[in-house]
């Protein structure tokens, strides 16, 4: 039987904590909102003696591999998605596992670890699949195609094509360009 869950001192300080790394981050704020997590994850593994928190646990690391990631510490990142993948897959959240996966593989692939990245990815979406989650897959398949674009030096998908012929001068050098289109017959 699971231990039951107590909104105890320590459990508010990481609630708190948590909900102001989010908004540190959606601002851009990485640095102070990995601090912010840290204080959160050690005020959740002070109460998870037990193992009743290990879901918020497991989502506060997942949410630090993100703010490692955009921080540029990629091995940070990876081994912090790798300990709340740990957590998930005892847990057994399907869901939640693909998601850890989608995010591990972006690590791998900012360490140029190409074939690791394509495996967390092909598992992930098999989680996917498995549980007809098609907008997930639907990302997934995106992430394939991102990735072996990046392993073969591929532009983006989403890369127009350049016009080289096309002449551009900023809005407010108007008539300096009439100048140089009169000169060279442009």
């Amino acid at each position: 039987m699971d231990a039951p869950r107590r909104m105890t001192r320590n459990v508010q300080i990481g609630l708190s904590h948590s909900e102001r790394a989010k908004t540190l981050s959606a601002k851009g704020f990485y640095a102070e909102a990995l601090k912010e997590l840290n204080i959160a994850l050690r005020a959740f593994e002070a109460e998870n003696r037990e193992g009743q928190w290990d879901d918020v646990v497991a989502g506060v690391l997942n949410n630090a591999g993100f703010v490692y990631m955009f921080l540029g510490n990629y091995q940070g990142s990876e081994d912090t998605f790798r300990s709340a993948l740990a957590i998930k897959e005892r847990l057994g959240d399907k869901r939640s596992i693909a998601g850890t996966l989608a995010g591990l593989a972006d690590a791998y692939k900012a360490q140029c670890k190409f074939d690791e990245s394509a495996s967390a990815i092909q598992e992930a979406l098999d989680i996917a699949l498995q549980v007809k989650d098609e907008g997930l897959a639907r990302s997934l398949f995106s992430e394939i195609d991102a990735l072996e674009r990046t392993r073969c030096n591929m532009p983006d998908a989403a890369c127009d094509k350049a016009g080289f012929d096309e002449f551009y001068a900023p809005a407010r050098s108007e008539e300096h360009t009439s100048e140089l289109q009169s000169q060279f017959r442009i």
